[in-house]
């Protein structure tokens, strides 16, 4: 037994609902659904044309940023870097209080987290504690 996908491509969509605003004045929901051999009949039809606006590709706006592309890079990803090339280990959670003084804003920990991982390509790294005497080893 086959089963045939009930999902429908955007643009499929778009022209059965162009159709039918094009004819509507002499034909219905049921027909067009006949017409394209659509499963979910009339109701499917009306749904798409009463969601016609929706199915129009956007960008999605989603959640604004709280710090800026800027404060990112000043004040995780150039601190990071600083503290990666002093051989330091640094921490969000010392990098929190940093972050909200200067910028008077109150993102959480795991914003910060997040915006050092996805905007400021940092990657997350677990070390190893070492102690006094393998810190003071020189290698040749």
């Amino acid at each position: 037994m086959t089963t045939i996908s009930r999902y429908y491509d955007i643009t499929y969509k778009q022209s059965v609902v162009n159709y039918y605003i094009k004819y509507q004045t002499n034909i219905s929901f049921g027909h067009v659904a006949r017409q394209f051999n659509i499963k979910g009949g009339e109701s499917t039809v009306r749904r798409w044309y009463n969601q016609r606006h929706s199915l129009k590709t956007k960008p999605r706006s989603g959640r604004p940023s709280i710090l800026t592309k800027d404060q990112i890079d000043t004040y995780i990803k150039k601190k990071i870097t600083e503290k990666n090339r002093s051989s330091e280990p640094i921490h969000y959670t010392q990098l929190l209080p940093i972050i909200k003084r200067a910028t008077k804003k109150n993102p959480s920990l795991r914003t910060v987290q997040r915006y050092g991982k996805e905007k400021g390509g940092i990657k997350m790294k677990r070390t190893i504690k070492r102690t006094v005497d393998e810190c003071n080893i020189i290698y040749i």
